[in-house]
Order: C-alpha cells, then sequence, then structure tokens
C-alpha cells in the first residue's frame, strides 16, 4: 500500500497549511502533503486548473474569496471509512502498538481513545489491526 510521490512544494504547502489553521483551525503537521495533494487536486481539476500548482498559485494572488473557501472546505469534509489514512495505522502497528504493549505487558490492559470517530470505522479499524497483529494483546488483554 503506497501513495504516489508527493509532488507539492514546500512553499505551496506552507501556504495552505496557514489558510487552512487561520480559517478552520485546523493544524496539518508535517508530512500531510499527500492528504492536500488528495483533497485539492480534484478541486483544481474542477476548477479549470490544469495542476495543483497552479490552482495555489491562483489562491496566493487573489484576496481571500470563493476559491479560497473552496480549497478549506475541501481540506475540512472529511469520510469516514476503515483505514482511511493508513499511514497513521502503519505508525501504530509498527512503531506506538509494539512500545505500548511492552509497556503495559504486566497490567495485560491498553486503553485507547479514538477522537472524531463519527460513525465507528476508525474504532473498528483499529480493533482489526490489534486481532490481525497483536492477537496475544486481543486474546489475554483487557483492552
Amino acid at each position: 500500500m503506497t501513495n504516489p510521490p508527493v509532488t507539492l512544494s514546500p512553499p505551496d504547502y506552507a501556504y495552505i497549511r496557514g489558510l487552512v489553521r487561520e480559517r478552520a483551525a485546523i493544524v496539518l503537521e508535517d508530512g500531510k502533503e499527500y492528504l492536500v495533494e488528495a483533497r485539492l487536486t480534484p478541486v483544481a481539476r474542477r476548477e479549470g486548473f490544469g495542476a495543483l500548482d497552479e490552482f495555489i498559485q491562483r489562491l496566493r494572488s487573489q484576496p481571500y474569496g470563493p476559491l479560497h473557501r473552496k480549497a478549506v472546505e475541501a481540506m475540512t469534509i472529511n469520510e469516514t471509512s476503515f483505514f482511511r489514512d493508513w499511514r497513521p495505522f502503519e505508525v501504530l502497528r509498527k512503531n506506538v502498538l509494539p512500545e505500548v504493549a511492552a509497556k503495559n505487558a504486566n497490567l495485560k490492559s491498553l486503553h485507547i481513545w479514538s477522537a472524531a470517530s463519527s460513525s465507528g470505522q476508525e474504532a473498528y479499524s483499529l480493533a482489526i489491526l490489534l486481532k490481525e497483529h497483536f492477537p496475544q494483546v486481543v486474546a489475554g488483554w483487557n483492552v
């Protein structure tokens, strides 16, 4: 499961990060360039731009207006699905859960909180991840 290489330039990403933070109070962390590309490329195409960088250049050259609103809305409208945004699940599988499992081995207890889980797919995705990759935790622990 690999994403295509990110083509968003650092200055363009910085601009979108600032726009989204200012207008929607959403902080885009480093490494979310792929998310910006995935959400804004369809908007750019619908608006008649040949490439995402052209769209962002237009945003940069104009005062805040309808085009900016469309960009911000695209970054704020989230969908929910199983294993949506797979990178966090990979980090959980490879780094976080092994470390937490080791730390809690004596307690045999694991508590996970899933924020902004509108219909539950995120929580179920975590449960699936645990069952498939950490069966010893699921079988004998209080999860």
